[in-house]
Formats: C-alpha cells, structure tokens, sequence
C-alpha cells in the first residue's frame, strides 16, 4: 500500500473536522511482504513518533481513531499489542476496516485470484502473504491470525466500522465482516475443515464486543 492511497479520505475528514490531525502512515509502504509483527512494531513507532511531536506525546491527545485498508487494519490490529502502544489504549475510539481480511484471506470468491495468490507465496516467499492465508504453521491455531484473534484488542474501540462488499475478489465477505461465512461454504485446508476454526476465530474477536459499539 501506500500513503496516498487514502489521501482523498484524509481530505474530505480534514474539510469536515479541521480539528483533527491525520497521520498517513508510510512506515511500510516499501516493504510490506515482510512478518506482519515487524510491520506492527514500524506502525506502533511512527503512530508514538507522530504524536509526540504534534500532541506532547499524547497528553494533548483527545481520541485516537483508526482507517485502515486490507493488510492495514491486521497491522493496525498487531500494532496495539506493542508496548508503545499501551499509554495510548484507553483515548482509543474509532476503528474503520475498509476490506480487511480480519479471519484470513482463504476462501476468496475468484479461483483466478486464489490461483494468483498462491503462485505469488510460491514465488515471492512473502511472509505476510502466507500469514493472511493461514499457511504460516502446520497447525492451524498456531498461525499468524488465529493468534491475533486470541489477543485482539478491537473491543477497546467503541466505534467498529467493518466495511466489506459482495464484489471483493481478494478479501472473502465474511472475513471482511468477521462473520461465520452462512451462504458459502467454508474452506478447508487439506481434509481438515475451518468450520470450528472460523468459528473460534468470529467468537475470539467478537465475544468482548457489544452490539452498539459495531
């Protein structure tokens, strides 16, 4: 990704709220195949950076919000379990997922696109793409993503936007909406099916959360 990508967004935020500063993160808009955590830990320094420079490291700090596409919001995601991050925990409010893969990106709509994606880990070794698809580990439960469910932190936000659309060929819907996938079916991982995973996944991320603040 890169910083430009929601500079319009930034734009139409700042007309609406002059008050707001906008940080658009370009901490790993060059290297964003490496271990999604790293990427975490470069977001987590530039957000701590940002703010001691513009809001006396946080103490003129009012609210701390979130809009994040795709891989962004699994980084953004990761960066709030960084030491860093903790001062900043109880000013958090708002979290907007544009598109996200928040379960893991199995399971898309497009064969061409998940034939793509997997030539792309074969030929690429990206680790953050093996991560997104839950191929990081042998077991399941010890991959990137189901680790991240078990320690998520979006509860702490009381404002979760979850955007997603039917059109998507990248991001499956209900990993978008971090939902158990009701009209397709779930997808497996040789003869083991994710069905309990999604599901323990849906519930690892959701069961702190209350209704008004999705």
């Amino acid at each position: 990704g890169s910083s430009w990508d929601l500079r319009i967004f930034r734009n139409y935020l700042s007309i609406l709220e002059p008050d707001v500063l906008c940080l658009l993160s370009r901490a790993n808009e060059n290297d964003s195949e490496i271990d999604i955590e790293v990427m975490a830990t470069r977001l987590a320094e530039e957000v701590t950076t940002f703010l001691d420079l513009n809001c006396k490291g946080g103490k003129r700090l009012g609210r701390l919000s979130f809009v994040c596409h795709s891989l962004g919001s699994i980084i953004a995601r990761k960066c709030l379990k960084n030491s860093l991050m903790h001062v900043f925990l109880p000013k958090l409010y708002t979290f907007f997922s544009l598109a996200s893969p928040h379960l893991g990106a199995q399971g898309g709509q497009s064969m061409l696109v998940n034939t793509g994606m997997w030539f792309m880990r074969q030929w690429t070794k990206a680790v953050a793409l093996n991560q997104l698809s839950m191929a990081d580990h042998n077991d399941i439960r010890q991959t990137f993503m189901y680790r991240l469910s078990e320690e998520d932190q979006l509860h702490m936000f009381p404002n979760v936007v979850l955007l997603s659309g039917h059109q998507d060929q990248y991001v499956p819907y209900h990993s978008a909406r971090v939902e158990y996938p009701v009209d397709e079916k779930a997808p497996k991982r040789g003869s083991e099916s994710w069905d309990g995973v999604l599901k323990e996944m849906v519930v690892n991320i959701m069961e702190k959360m209350k209704p008004e603040q999705i």
